[in-house]
């Protein structure tokens, strides 16, 4: 079990007991230190992403937690790149939600840009406030965000297919929705 630890700025290993196996990171800006540690995911060959919001970037480490690399949105409105949630799917790309741009980014096992999925705004194939991400086995990427209050699903694409929840307490209905998994 891995939790981001934000006021440590570390990434805590955890055996499923709770038991602690080791932490990594620390406060900082340099390769291997964290600033702000948001969201955390993992790939087939058990590295460790952190997206990290007070650096405005992402880093990658090897399963003992020692860093291998980081990388950054570089391209237009690279000011407001904010990442949040973060995942990898089973090809190995990457994919982080950018909560200051109000989109989501596909990055390849690199960490080289991809493709931007998704806008800014409130409408179908819009994000506002993306909180969390997750992929499905068919590729399919579930967004949620606390300002729409609905749950977005893109295709391994990225173009938007459909969209489940909106504001409300009944069945089915969200108020500042956040995770997914």
């Amino acid at each position: 079990i891995y939790v981001t630890d934000y006021d440590t700025n570390t990434v805590v290993k955890l055996f499923p007991d709770g038991t602690m196996l080791t932490a990594f990171g620390g406060t900082g800006s340099g390769d291997g230190q964290i600033n702000i540690p948001d969201s955390v995911a993992l790939d087939a060959d058990g590295n460790v992403y952190v997206s990290e919001f007070g650096n405005r970037r992402i880093q990658k480490f090897d399963p003992n937690g020692f860093f291998a690399l980081k990388f950054t949105y570089t391209g237009e409105g690279a000011a407001a790149f904010k990442p949040t949630g973060i995942k990898v799917d089973s090809s190995g790309n990457i994919f982080v939600l950018d909560i200051g741009g109000r989109r989501f980014f596909k990055f390849d096992a690199n960490g080289n840009f991809l493709q931007q999925l998704a806008s800014p705004g409130m409408g179908d194939g819009q994000l506002d406030s993306p909180q969390s991400l997750d992929i499905d086995e068919h590729g399919n990427i579930y967004v949620t965000d606390n300002h729409i209050d609905s749950v977005q699903v893109f295709g391994p694409d990225g173009k938007f297919i459909y969209k489940f929840g909106g504001r409300g307490t009944g069945l089915g209905q969200f108020t500042f929705s956040e995770g997914i998994t």
